[in-house]
């Protein structure tokens, strides 16, 4: 023994004192009744008694991950039917022996389970959450049989109407305008427009789910009510129970939601979504990227786009001027030139680029990398906000899928810097 140093004694390392000691306590048993019960406050008490009368039933999937428990409960709390959990996925395994990829973005290949235990037991809809739970992806049946995957924007649509919907039934004398709801700016503008129709107030931030939860804060603080926040790849934060990205409490509103429509109006979520474009315009997002062989290569991209005019400058339309850019906002550099001084009111990060271009006719556009990134790649984040009286929506997505090709070549040229587009790339 040193002798500056006393050994413990070997009974100090004995821990079976600590079973059945009065101080020893679970704080799970503290925390979990107290969230299951701010959960159930979100949710008007007119619609738990139509929770509890519907007969509408959900497959669930926590893709081998820690979800089922805690779902399994809420759905209890909120008087919805017991899950119907897909067996193969409902325990925790990290082997993830059924799934090439457990992320809710994979889409179909993740719920393929899930649609087949759906098939056998007649259900019409399917929640999932990604294996730590802070996730939530959902599969409707259509009236033809067939799967309607919504995306990560299509649910944020439908919970942030449900959000506001909620409030006002729950609230005795509601102050729509303090109320927020917060976004990102590679997210749809569908709740910007619902803002602009119904009065809240709508908060645009940078892809990042700890500067919504934030953001988010800061706001509760200054006296306003939060009602929403939501990243596009399936994260949402459900008012301020859990000031973070939680896949427990909106798949419960979700299902309080359907079971809602289903009961009143005898109408599906597919058919809620096309009511929420019907009044607000119809809104569709795409998202890709490129691969690129090496950081300079990118650098030298968008030191391109930022200098592409023969008069310097950043490009001001594509396809020979029929599509016009009205703004651009630079997080590299600092400029957006939608505000009379011409700076950014977003954080700036020069680790990184990111250049969004908006266009006159509603097109939006986000080209962006990410710090650290394994492979270098650019990301495009692509957005249409149609107004309501536009109601040819296959004209919208037309021009949608048009614009961003047309971006794409016209501002990345891909051929001349050798970029590749994984979706086509064989095996």
């Amino acid at each position: 023994m040193d002798g500056n140093h006393m050994e413990p004694k070997p009974s100090s390392w004995e821990l079976t004192m600590l079973d059945g000691h009065p101080l020893l306590e679970d704080p799970y048993r503290l925390i979990f009744p107290q969230f299951y019960e701010a959960l159930k406050k979100l949710i008007p008490s007119v619609y738990l008694e139509s929770n509890e009368c519907s007969q509408l039933r959900f497959v669930y999937t926590p893709l081998h991950g820690v979800g089922f428990t805690f779902m399994r409960e809420a759905f209890y709390q909120a008087r919805l039917k017991p899950l119907i959990p897909v067996p193969e996925q409902k325990d925790v395994d990290p082997e993830f022996p059924t799934l090439p990829k457990p992320n809710p973005e994979a889409g179909r290949d993740a719920l393929k389970l899930g649609i087949k235990k759906a098939e056998q037991e007649h259900c019409t809809l399917i929640l999932a959450n990604d294996p730590d739970g802070d996730r939530l992806a959902v599969a409707e049946l259509d009236p033809r049989g067939r799967w309607k995957l919504f995306n990560g924007n299509e649910l944020a649509a439908l919970l942030g109407w449900w959000a506001l919907d909620s409030y006002k039934v729950r609230v005795a004398k509601p102050q729509v305008s303090n109320c927020i709801m917060i976004g990102t700016l590679i997210s749809s503008r569908i709740l910007a427009s619902m803002a602009r129709v119904e009065g809240f107030v709508y908060v645009e931030g940078i892809p990042s789910f700890p500067w919504i939860a934030n953001r988010a804060l800061e706001l509760e603080k200054s006296g306003r009510t939060v009602l929403f926040g939501f990243e596009d790849c399936f994260g949402y934060m459900f008012g301020m129970t859990l000031p973070d990205k939680d896949g427990i409490g909106p798949a419960m509103q979700l299902a309080s939601m359907a079971c809602h429509l289903r009961s009143s109006r005898n109408i599906t979520l597919i058919e809620k979504l096309r009511e929420i474009y019907e009044v607000y315009g119809f809104h569709s997002t795409l998202s890709l990227f490129l691969e690129a062989e090496s950081k300079e290569v990118i650098d030298d991209i968008f030191e391109n786009i930022r200098n592409s005019n023969p008069d310097g400058g950043y490009p001001k339309s594509i396809l020979d001027g029929e599509f016009e850019v009205v703004h651009i906002r630079d997080l590299t550099t600092g400029l957006d030139t939608s505000f009379p001084d011409r700076k950014a009111r977003m954080p700036v990060d020069e680790s990184i680029h990111m250049i969004t271009f908006t266009f006159t006719n509603g097109y939006m556009v986000t080209l962006r990398t990410e710090a650290n990134a394994h492979i270098p790649k650019i990301k495009i984040n692509a957005d249409i906000a149609g107004l309501p009286e536009e109601k040819d929506w296959e004209d919208l997505q037309d021009k949608l899928n048009k614009m961003t090709n047309a971006v794409i070549q016209e501002f990345l040229q891909p051929e001349e810097y050798a970029l590749i587009d994984p979706r086509r790339t064989s095996d």
